[in-house]
């Protein structure tokens, strides 16, 4: 065996000594074709279109709202744990039958900013309007039971009083499927963002509307924007929102494919609050994996305690974002 004159960590340690040398992680992308580029080019083309008119126009108060979905999960799963056997810390690990049967629940949120003089980059008000969790109450058909395990490992649902799951004709909540307008029937029903729209998002929006009219004495116009996903662009959902918003001089935007940048939901409103909703469940919970009505419970908390300051400065940041896109 020859004797190495350098070991590699030497040399390792050498090359990355040199001006420039770094560690970087790598980071996902999307996917960005010629046509998604055109997209979003035209998508910040017709942003400032709209507001530079919008700061000429100043007899009413534009008001920007941005929806989005989001997935809260019932556990937390924590990188770079602490050990501290000395201190009794040590990382708590679950045990799951698999990662499809984890407790999560998907939430639909809205949020309204008005701008001052209704220019993008003086700042402005900013509002919670929804916050909804996907699904809908369901009465059960027959008593359950929880699975116990055995000594010998093997399972069975004892049907005693204290291990009831479900009881016959109480209502628990059953996750939906989102579509367009489509309801489903009672044996498979789905969330339709059309009913959801008609009885709770517009009737928030005109309270929006209101609030914003005693503050500033203006009649508002609210642009409203979500991504172009299958259920958002349903024939029927179009055909009604195109009418309520038509007769309420309201405007209906989608956002570019492939540009979660472009509305403030994704790039920071709800990845904040599920940094909170994480933190929560720390916490308050001590990482204990959370059942879907406690896990709603703390989203639900998080959403009424997250600042609107945030969601102000969210919105105030958009038009850097919409500048950086037209500059690429």
């Amino acid at each position: 065996h020859g004797i190495e004159a350098v070991s590699y960590v030497t040399i390792s340690d050498y090359i990355m000594s040199l001006p420039g040398s770094a560690y970087k992680t790598t980071n996902l992308h999307p996917h960005l074709s010629v046509h998604h580029k055109q997209r979003r080019l035209s998508w910040s083309n017709q942003f400032w279109i709209f507001w530079n008119s919008a700061k000429r126009f100043n007899q009413r108060q534009v008001i920007l709202v941005h929806q989005d979905e989001k997935w809260f999960f019932g556990i937390v799963i924590r990188k770079n744990n602490k050990s501290v056997p000395f201190l009794g810390i040590e990382p708590v690990s679950h045990s799951v039958h698999h990662k499809s049967h984890i407790n999560k629940t998907m939430a639909i949120a809205s949020t309204a900013f008005a701008p001052f003089d209704n220019d993008m980059t003086k700042g402005g008000r900013a509002f919670k309007v929804s916050l909804d969790r996907v699904g809908g109450y369901r009465p059960a058909k027959r008593t359950t039971y929880k699975r116990q395990y055995r000594e010998d490992g093997s399972i069975h649902y004892p049907k005693r009083d204290d291990n009831i799951s479900r009881k016959k004709g109480e209502m628990y909540w059953v996750p939906m499927e989102i579509t367009g307008s489509n309801e489903g029937t009672l044996k498979d029903p789905k969330f339709s963002l059309l009913d959801w729209f008609q009885k709770k998002e517009i009737p928030r929006l005109e309270a929006v509307a209101r609030e914003v009219y005693a503050l500033t004495g203006k009649k508002s116009i609210i642009r409203y924007q979500m991504d172009g996903a299958g259920p958002h662009v349903g024939k029927e959902l179009l055909k009604e929102l195109d009418c309520k918003f038509n007769n309420s001089n309201w405007i209906l935007k989608f956002q570019p494919s492939q540009s979660p940048l472009t509305n403030v939901k994704d790039f920071c409103i709800l990845m904040a609050m599920s940094k909170a909703v994480t933190a929560e469940q720390g916490l308050s919970f001590g990482s204990h994996v959370l059942g879907s009505e406690k896990l709603l419970e703390v989203v639900t908390s998080t959403w009424d305690k997250f600042p609107v300051s945030t969601i102000a400065q969210a919105y105030a940041g958009h038009h850097q974002i919409v500048n950086a896109i037209y500059s690429c």
